[in-house]
């Protein structure tokens, strides 16, 4: 009953009889939380609370839902989509590391579904689905993902790609999605993060969704982008 407000986010993790999985509650106070479940019985083994809404809002906009996890060796990383990203003890819950990371800030906040973000889109008739995309655009929802002692994370409500070290949470460097990218109307449309490629570059690839009738091209910058993982600048 205490959980009846709450929603289950994105798709669990189940390791060695644990179940994880993220939680939301998106009523005055947007909270996000990550609970560990016993896989044969249901039973929680511990619930934690990772961040809050910094002001009242009626709810959070969709695109800061469906969170996911990650697991290794023991450490849960979480990307909330809500301006934090942190690492638990996989067996206690233990905040290992936490970090904030900027996320877009306009005057109609990404994470107040009560206001339109952005420029562009527009509202169907009772609800909030727009039918042409809206600027500034998001990256496509991806677990964090992990390459050795690197953590990359592409956060829906960021304009980042962000390389963290996994043992403590420092930003090792930050990509700006859609540089070098023009366009009369869009930065590349909404983005996807591939990972590394055979020869070691990060691959990211933007769909260039645009408004028909608005049609730019040829588009500067190209769909496809390889990346340095050690700085994040374009290689091509």
């Amino acid at each position: 009953p205490e959980d009846k407000e709450w929603a289950f986010e994105g798709s669990p993790l189940v390791d060695a009889g644990s179940l994880y999985v993220a939680m939301r509650r998106s009523d005055i106070q947007p909270q996000v939380h990550v609970a560990c479940y016993d896989a044969a019985t249901g039973r929680l083994r511990w619930r934690q609370f990772v961040c809050a809404g910094e002001s009242p809002a009626r709810g959070m906009l969709c695109e800061t839902t469906h969170n996911l996890l990650t697991l290794h060796q023991g450490t849960v990383y979480y990307c909330t989509n809500a301006g934090a990203l942190v690492a638990l003890d996989a067996l206690s819950g233990r905040v290992k590391w936490a970090m904030r990371y900027p996320y877009y800030a306009f005057s109609t906040d990404v994470h107040d579904m009560s206001r339109q973000f952005g420029e562009g889109g527009g509202v169907v008739q009772y609800t909030r689905i727009r039918f042409w995309p809206h600027r500034p655009m998001f990256w496509y929802n991806q677990r964090p993902l992990l390459v050795g002692d690197d953590l990359y994370v592409t956060p829906v409500d960021s304009p980042f790609l962000f390389r963290v070290d996994r043992r403590n949470g420092r930003i090792v460097w930050a990509k700006h999605r859609g540089e070098g990218i023009k366009t009369r109307r869009t930065d590349g449309g909404p983005a996807y993060f591939l990972g590394p490629t055979r020869t070691g570059e990060l691959a990211v690839v933007y769909s260039f969704r645009e408004i028909p009738q608005n049609w730019a091209g040829p588009y500067e910058g190209g769909g496809v982008h390889l990346l340095d993982p050690k700085t994040g600048k374009t290689v091509w």
